[in-house]
């Protein structure tokens, strides 16, 4: 991370965003749930901006173990919490609206490319399981005549026939019983 510090205008820029969209301000010291969400979003926001822990705890005061610490409570409650996600794209989107910025241009190069890579190697492992499938279903489709036959005559034969039926019939799918004893 780099070492710049987080300007006042930054700062205030974010605090807004996070007071429109969520009607809190982060910099009160209370510990009710709304606040806490907004400073964890401040922080996160902060984070994704590629500021250090130190100088996103200088911004409001704080200990960078704190920063760290609740960064860190916000991924694991972000994955699970759909209300508190939607609360950080709203925020996200705002900020970057507001002051004609794109998320992506604190990104590295090298994040993105990585990223790349990762859904390329994605795609290619599900472009081969949807290829298996096709093949699967080709190969099944020719047991469905076979199952209709069995299915119109399950009432007429009896369990000890059918489960006769459907042995043969497995030998012969499968290549195993061999022609003499059809």
């Amino acid at each position: 991370m780099g070492k710049r510090e987080v300007q006042k205008e930054t700062r205030s820029a974010v605090c807004e965003s996070i007071s429109k969209v969520l009607g809190v301000d982060i910099l009160d010291k209370r510990r009710k749930r709304e606040l806490i969400n907004g400073r964890m979003i401040y922080y996160a926001l902060l984070r994704d901006m590629n500021y250090s822990w130190t100088s996103i705890a200088r911004s409001v005061h704080k200990n960078h173990a704190t920063i760290i610490n609740a960064y860190r409570a916000f991924e694991d409650l972000v994955s699970h919490d759909r209300e508190l996600q939607s609360d950080y794209d709203m925020v996200k989107a705002n900020y970057y609206e507001r002051n004609n910025e794109h998320p992506l241009q604190y990104v590295s190069r090298m994040r993105l490319m990585d990223d790349a890579i990762d859904l390329e190697k994605q795609n290619k492992k599900l472009t081969l399981q949807i290829n298996e499938l096709m093949l699967d279903k080709e190969q099944n489709e020719k047991y469905l005549p076979v199952l209709n036959v069995l299915h119109a005559h399950s009432g007429v034969l009896d369990d000890e026939a059918m489960a006769e039926v459907g042995r043969k019939l497995n030998h012969m799918l499968n290549g195993l019983y061999s022609k003499r004893h059809r």
